[in-house]
């Protein structure tokens, strides 16, 4: 039985209060091929660089199950699978379960919830070398991605709807400080993800937002390769898979060419050390 103090933890993290006891083995021992999956994989991503739309499509194709953020505390306590879970392996085996698809299984978590996730769990057991699949997710334009991160924080609205009716233009506009606010989180969390995979020495396909959304077909069969399951296509373009799509915001690009000319040499020293570490 977990102590009070890593209970706490855990329903701090997100986790479902009943889920009281903690083991970081109890995941790695989980057979993912008895869950019917021969190859999970994990995309680290740095928020607001394209991860939903990449894996609603990745959903649609039903090539490699569907790879949500499963250990976002904002979402995990409504999962069904969280709800019959006693524990956070007991979770995962749910999760192997009933999101998968042709054998595979994947899940996608920016660096916070990452090493939060380190603390209760043995990823390197539950993820082992050779048998799991990394991917890494991030956006060259950091202010623009900032921009995204700012307005998405302040509102509450983070993604629409392909089916839902076209909004009007927003009209939100982030300061200053908030903006640099998120490009500090966006070059810690960017660092922080590169020196995981550098200690841990996984090797982890680089994707980007811009390259998403320029050559869609093209990353989804760079996907297919690594997971060993061909190309990820079908007649229809990739674009229009997705269930998500871009908020207007009235002057947004405008807004970000000032920022950028403002704080030209904020944003270099900012960010240098994490592009730097990345490449």
């Amino acid at each position: 039985m977990g102590s009070q103090v890593d209970r706490d933890a855990l329903v701090r993290s997100g986790f479902p209060a009943h889920w009281e006891t903690i083991d970081r083995a109890d995941a790695g021992r989980f057979n993912w091929q008895s869950a019917g999956v021969d190859l999970p994989y994990v995309i680290l991503i740095t928020g607001r660089c394209g991860s939903t739309h990449l894996a609603s499509m990745l959903a649609a194709s039903g090539a490699c199950g569907e790879p949500m953020e499963y250990f976002n505390e904002m979402y995990l306590p409504g999962l069904p699978e969280a709800a019959s879970a006693g524990s956070v392996g007991e979770y995962i085996g749910h999760l192997a379960r009933s999101r998968s698809s042709n054998r595979r299984f994947g899940m996608k978590i920016d660096h916070w919830r990452w090493e939060r996730l380190r603390a209760f769990v043995d990823v390197e057991m539950l993820f082992p070398h050779g048998r799991s699949a990394f991917f890494l997710m991030t956006r060259d334009d950091m202010v623009v991605q900032a921009y995204s991160f700012a307005t998405a924080r302040a509102t509450g609205i983070w993604h629409e709807h392909a089916g839902a009716p076209v909004s009007s233009e927003r009209s939100y506009a982030p300061s200053d400080a908030e903006l640099l606010r998120e490009l500090t989180l966006i070059a810690l969390g960017e660092t922080g993800l590169a020196r995981y995979l550098e200690q841990s020495k996984r090797p982890a396909l680089r994707l980007t937002y811009e390259n998403l959304m320029s050559d869609p077909e093209g990353v989804l069969r760079q996907i297919g390769q690594a997971l060993a399951v061909g190309p990820i296509t079908r007649d229809v373009p990739a674009s229009t898979r997705s269930n998500v799509r871009r908020i207007s915001y009235a002057r947004r690009d405008e807004r970000i060419m000032d920022f950028k000319t403002r704080f030209a040499s904020e944003i270099v020293s900012g960010t240098a050390s994490a592009r730097l570490s990345v490449r």
